[in-house]
């Protein structure tokens, strides 16, 4: 996957691609029914969306019916990726949370707003009560 990133496939692309190969070069030695690859494909696409932490993403797939599977993998991941590692963490936080701890835990960070507000313009209704209409010329 990492591979067809760096040709310049997107990172839901690169993920397809690489779960097929990955699944024809299986095939070739042992007999995987798509009963099996289906969810399997389905729980390693599930990585990139557990990566989400914020927003209503994180409440909805709790509701996924492979979320336990895909939960699961990203601990397998853990023990050998670092940034999984942290992300495996923060899911089980969140677990073990609840509704209303949930809540709070997937809202975004507050961030100080920089710089000044962007002006805004009057409506036009307003700007032509205010327009003083030309006089007119003299004859």
């Amino acid at each position: 996957m990492q591979h067809l990133r760096a040709n310049g496939l997107d990172e839901v692309e690169a993920m397809q691609t690489a779960a097929d190969m990955v699944i024809q070069t299986q095939i070739r030695h042992v007999a995987l029914p798509r009963r099996y690859s289906l969810p399997m494909r389905e729980i390693w696409e599930m990585q990139q969306r557990l990566a989400t932490v914020t927003g209503k993403r994180p409440l909805r797939l709790l509701t996924h019916p492979r979320f336990r599977a895909g939960y699961d993998f990203l601990l397998l991941r853990a023990e050998a990726d670092e940034q999984a590692a942290v992300l495996a963490d923060w899911w089980t936080r969140f677990l073990a949370l609840d509704d209303a701890g949930r809540a709070r835990a997937v809202q975004p960070a507050a961030t100080p707003k920089k710089g000044k507000p962007r002006r805004r313009r009057k409506p036009r209704s307003a700007r032509k009560d205010q327009q003083v209409p030309a006089p007119a010329p003299e004859t």
